[in-house]
C-alpha cells in the first residue's frame, strides 16, 4: 500500500481544527493507511554511486528504514526486494538493473517494533557477487548498472510514495589510502616529517599500514610534475618510526609515523632529492596514493630573521616581508633613492639584508625572483653583482662569495652553493652594482629591489 504524504499532510491541517470529541480521536480521524507508514531515508535517486570494493571479500552496505505515520505506538512491517522487471523500466533513465543474483538481503523483512524510528537493513555482496559484477560490466562496458529495491508494505503498513523507491548506480573500484605528510622540520642534524594516511570511502577494516621507501614512484612523480628530481643518495641515512593504524568505521589513520632523515651526507649543489614514502597494508589489495618529501635544503625564512638598515615599507615596496611572502609578482622589497628620502651609503656592503639563522650552518645558497618588468625603469635596477657575507656574531663578516655579470633576464637567480671551513649563522645578501652599472651604496640614486628570496643551507 503506497501513501501520498500531501494526503496526509492536509489530514494534519484538519486535525488542528478538531474539537475535543470522540469521533475525532485519533484513530478515527487519520484513515488506517496512515497510522503507519515507512519509507527510505536516502533520497530516491540521486548522483551519488553505491561504490562497491572489490578486494576479494564479502561487502555489506547499509540502508535505512524510517517510521512515519498518525500513531508510533503500533508495529510496522515491510519487505524490501529488487525491482521487477516492470518497476525498473518505470524508474531507470538509463542503463539496467544489478540483476538479483549479485546482491543478498539477509533480512528482507523489516520489523518497526512499537516506538522504533527507524531500523537498518543489509545488503550483502559476496566476494563471488562481486566477481560477477565485474564479469557483467566488463561484458558491457558502455552500459550502467543500477541497484534497484523496492519497499512493500505489509500488515497495513503504509509506504511513502516519494520515497518506496531507491536507485543507486553501481561503481567497483578498490579503497585508495592517500598519505600526506606536515611541513619539513629543520633541526640541526636532521629533517623531520610526520607522515599520516586517509582513505576514500567508507572504511570497513582494522588494519595497519607500514610506511616504506620505494624509488619506483620517482619517474612517475617527476613525468607528472615536469621535473628532473634524483633519488635521495642510497649513503645518506633515514629511519621510519611508527605505524598507521586504521579503526573500522574511520576513514583517517588514528596516528602518525615520522620519517627522519639525517643531513649527513647531503649534496646541497646537487638538490634537489625526492625521497617517495610508500606502504604496506598488510594483506589488504587496496591502491595507494604516495607522499614524495622533497628535500633541497631550504631553510624557511620569517620575518623575525631578517634585518636590513632602512625600511621603504609605505614608500615603496613592502619591506621585509615582501621577499619572503610567496608572492613573486605583486610584492617586493626595494632599497633606498632620493626621492625615498631614506638614501643609504655603504660602500662595502652596498644595499643589503641580513639573516639571522640561530643555528650553524657550512653550506648555502639562495636563489631570489626579479621584481616583474611593468615599465622601462624597473630592469635597469636589477642586480648585475651580489656578494654574500658570512658572520658567526653578526658583528664580524667575512665574504663568502659572489655572483658577477647576472644577466637581466635571468629569474630566478640562483646564487651558490658556497661552503665555508667553519659554521656561520649570519648571511649578508649585499646587491654591489645593478645592470646600469650604478652601484647602491655608492652612486647616488642607484637603488634594486627583489621580488623573493630563499634560502638554502645544511
Amino acid at each position: 500500500m503506497k501513501v501520498s504524504v500531501i494526503a496526509a499532510a492536509a489530514l494534519c491541517i484538519l486535525s488542528a481544527t478538531a474539537c475535543d470529541n470522540s469521533q475525532y480521536s485519533l484513530e478515527n480521524l487519520y484513515p488506517e493507511e496512515y497510522h503507519k507508514i515507512i519509507s527510505f531515508q536516502e533520497d530516491a535517486v540521486n548522483t551519488d554511486v553505491m561504490k562497491i570494493y572489490d578486494v576479494n571479500i564479502d561487502i555489506t552496505e547499509t540502508l535505512t528504514v524510517l517510521r512515519g505515520g498518525s500513531d508510533p505506538s503500533l508495529k510496522a512491517i515491510a519487505r524490501l526486494r529488487p525491482m521487477t522487471d516492470e518497476e525498473a523500466d518505470i524508474y531507470l533513465t538509463d542503463g539496467v538493473a544489478l540483476d538479483p543474483q549479485y546482491y543478498s538481503i539477509p533480512t528482507p523483512e523489516i520489523v518497526l517494533e512499537p516506538e522504533e524510528r527507524y531500523k537498518d537493513v543489509v545488503i550483502t555482496f559476496s566476494a563471488k557477487d562481486i566477481a560477477g559484477i565485474r564479469h557483467a560490466m566488463e561484458a558491457a562496458p558502455e552500459t550502467s548498472f543500477y541497484i534497484a529495491l523496492m519497499l512493500d508494505g505489509l500488515d497495513g503498513t503504509g509506504v511513502n510514495a516519494g520515497k518506496s523507491y531507491l536507485v543507486r548506480k553501481i561503481e567497483l573500484g578498490k579503497p585508495v589510502i592517500s598519505l600526506s605528510g606536515t611541513t619539513v622540520s629543520d633541526n640541526a642534524d636532521s629533517w623531520v616529517i610526520e607522515l599520516s594516511a586517509a582513505m576514500d570511502g567508507n572504511n570497513l577494516w582494522d588494519f595497519n599500514c607500514t610506511p616504506r621507501r620505494d624509488d619506483s614512484y620517482i619517474e612517475n612523480y617527476n613525468y607528472s610534475l615536469g621535473r628532473d628530481y634524483s633519488a635521495l643518495p642510497e649513503e645518506m641515512k633515514y629511519s621510519f618510526s611508527g605505524n598507521l593504524n586504521f579503526v573500522k568505521g574511520e576513514n583517517s589513520s588514528q596516528n602518525k609515523a615520522t620519517l627522519t632523515v639525517y643531513k649527513d651526507g647531503f649534496d646541497l649543489d646537487n638538490s634537489p632529492y625526492v625521497l617517495p614514502v610508500a606502504i604496506d597494508m598488510e594483506n589488504m589489495d587496496f591502491e595507494m596514493t604516495p607522499y614524495y618529501m622533497v628535500l633541497n635544503g631550504v631553510i624557511n625564512l620569517t620575518e623575525d630573521m631578517l634585518e636590513c638598515p632602512f625600511d621603504l615599507n609605505g614608500i615603496d615596496g613592502n619591506g621585509l616581508a615582501g621577499l619572503i611572502d610567496g608572492d613573486m609578482y605583486n610584492t617586493f622589497w626595494h632599497t633606498p633613492y632620493p626621492d625615498s628620502g631614506k638614501e643609504y651609503e655603504d660602500e662595502k656592503f652596498g644595499h643589503y639584508f641580513q639573516v639571522n639563522l640561530s643555528r650553524g650552518i657550512t653550506q648555502m645558497k639562495c636563489e631570489y625572483y626579479n621584481r616583474p618588468a611593468t615599465n622601462e625603469h624597473i630592469a635597469p635596477n636589477y642586480a648585475k653583482t651580489v656578494e654574500i657575507y658570512k658572520s658567526s656574531d653578526g658583528k664580524i663578516w667575512d665574504l663568502l662569495g659572489e655572483r658577477t655579470d647576472i644577466p637581466e633576464d635571468e629569474s630566478p637567480v640562483i646564487i651558490g652553493t658556497f661552503e665555508s671551513d667553519t659554521q656561520f649563522s649570519y648571511i649578508r645578501f649585499c646587491v654591489k652594482e645593478t645592470q646600469q652599472g650604478l652601484k647602491p651604496g655608492v652612486d647616488p640614486g642607484a637603488c634594486t629591489h627583489i621580488a623573493e628570496f630563499k634560502l638554502y643551507g645544511i
